[in-house]
């Protein structure tokens, strides 16, 4: 669960997060299901695309930030400023809903 189940970079500081999602997840798909087997592959299902894309996106963060090139961190600290200062909005990761039914899904 979270950063056992799938390790990433501390680069989003989602780690936490994805242990409490896991666990919310998890508990759900045990409630909905007698067999321990089919209530982890229900699981899976419903966590793989989303811890996915933490993991790599954190790597892409975290190797963007490193950049080692002079004139290319110039561009990004330029970038990164302008965006904080200029009031753009900052994508969010795909949150866990709750649909009707009590049915968990990925937005």
């Amino acid at each position: 669960i979270g950063d056992a189940a799938h390790a990433t970079t501390p680069n989003l500081g989602q780690g936490g997060c994805q242990a409490v999602e896991d666990a919310f997840v998890i508990a759900k798909c045990l409630r909905e299901n007698y067999s321990y087997v089919k209530a982890f592959e229900k699981f899976q299902n419903i966590r793989y695309k989303k811890a996915v894309h933490v993991v790599n996106t954190s790597w892409k963060f975290g190797k963007m930030t490193n950049i080692e090139n002079s004139l290319l961190q110039s561009m990004q600290n330029g970038l990164v400023v302008g965006t904080f200062t200029t009031g753009a909005r900052v994508p969010r990761l795909c949150p866990i809903k709750m649909r009707s039914g009590g049915n968990v899904s990925l937005t």
